[in-house]
């Protein structure tokens, strides 16, 4: 976690001694300015939670629902701005204890510290992960020559797809 989150949302444990609670998390302008900035992205127009957060009989606290988020980035080959859109599952358990062996590896697992947790910074990594590293513009290929080109032999060999294959054509001509 970063010293100073972009987006901090503490929950403490105290406020589900009735029970499950659902919340939603919007981030302000501000958050949004200095997401943008940590993840190197044009910019992120919105970033909004819907979850539950539900106490374990084990002591952890499970956190499920979805993260959506508006962004646009520069496309990877023509630099031309494009909008897209993130919709992603958010299933999280928090645990006070360090024993993470009983829980299914599937699951996300936060460290919860002195009966409270930072759903922000979650919500941080779960986009973080979303997001596209390198996106494209509908419709836009790679010209000519720049991307692996596969040809196959008539044997089956595949001299043609692999990153040295032309070394290897050029070395057999030599010989």
């Amino acid at each position: 976690m970063h010293e100073f989150p972009e987006l901090s949302r503490v929950i403490d444990t105290s406020e589900l001694s009735d029970g499950p609670v659902e919340r939603q998390i919007a981030a302000d302008r501000l958050e949004l300015e200095n997401l943008t900035r940590r993840k190197g992205i044009s910019m992120l127009v919105s970033l909004t939670a819907q979850f539950t957060i539900s106490p374990q009989s084990d002591g952890s606290v499970k956190v499920a629902g979805r993260l959506k988020a508006e962004l646009e980035q520069s496309c990877s080959l023509t630099l031309e701005p494009i909008r897209n859109y993130i919709s992603e599952a958010v299933e999280v358990v928090y645990l006070e204890d360090s024993d993470q062996s009983i829980l299914d590896p599937e699951i996300d697992l936060e460290p919860l510290r002195n009966g409270a947790f930072d759903v922000g910074e979650t919500l941080v990594q779960i986009l973080s992960v979303a997001i596209d590293p390198y996106p494209r513009r509908a419709g836009v290929i790679l010209p000519n020559g720049l991307g692996i080109v596969r040809s196959s032999s008539s044997d089956g060999d595949s001299a043609g797809s692999h990153p040295f294959a032309k070394l290897e054509r050029l070395r057999k001509k030599q010989s």
